[in-house]
């Protein structure tokens, strides 16, 4: 439910704003950030059932209603609580160190850098704890390009080792081979995709790396036991 603030509250929450070094707002916070922001063009974000809300509300705003999280100047918001936490975690790192960042995501069971839902991967975690700047290299290539050949070969040849040698190394570094880890974290982001913005899951499937549907299907299905069109149905049931 969104809060409704007299003029005398909206009045004293610029004034705080205005004084902080930070301001953050978390899902349907945005609206009390877009009253307290002194940018009217402000780019900030909300939970995706909310963003068409907020535009409308505020028709200066650029809403981003496909980023987890933003930041403008000092002003930050996140689409929705799990998102929150991902915005937490990012400020934790940025203010202390990586290293705390980390540790407070272990102790919450979610990963750093979150680019699917809020699911217990310890194979994610201990990837993104790697010290072996190759096996770092590799998985941030991973995260930033899933739509591109990510093949267990073109891996290898972006990290200039062999095949067999890109295999062992990241097992060792992570529990997981290279292949499963990429599925892995493909259908992590499709999930998101859907929770965050239920569109087409031929779109989806083509924004995390998948030509053919059908073998998007049997990836997201060896993954959560449940087919992607089953799951989007679960979830707007609720």
């Amino acid at each position: 439910r969104l809060l409704a603030l007299t003029s005398n509250e909206s009045q004293e929450l610029k004034r705080v704003a205005q004084k902080a070094k930070r301001v953050v707002s978390i899902c349907t916070g945005a609206f009390l950030l877009a009253q307290c922001s002194e940018k009217e063009s402000l780019n900030i974000t909300t939970h995706w059932a909310y963003a068409g809300k907020l535009k409308q509300s505020y028709p200066a705003l650029n809403v981003d209603e496909h980023e987890l999280y933003t930041q403008d100047g000092k002003y930050w918001s996140s689409a929705g609580i799990t998102a929150g936490i991902d915005l937490s975690l990012h400020l934790i790192e940025q203010d202390i160190s990586k290293e705390a960042a980390m540790q407070v995501s272990k102790a919450m069971v979610v990963y750093l850098k979150r680019s699917g839902s809020q699911l217990q991967f310890s194979d994610i975690l201990s990837a993104q704890q790697s010290k072996n700047p190759v096996i770092i290299s590799v998985i941030e290539h991973i995260s930033n390009n899933l739509e591109q050949d990510l093949s267990v070969s073109a891996l290898a040849d972006k990290a200039c080792l062999s095949e067999r040698q890109l295999h062992r190394l990241f097992v060792q570094e992570t529990g997981e081979a290279p292949a499963a880890f990429v599925e892995k974290y493909r259908m992590n982001i499709a999930k998101e995709l859907i929770l965050n913005n239920p569109t087409h899951l031929k779109s989806v499937a083509l924004n995390v790396g998948f030509k053919s549907y059908d073998g998007f299907r049997r990836a997201f299905e060896r993954q959560f036991k449940v087919s992607p069109q089953r799951f989007k149905s679960l979830f707007l049931a609720n």
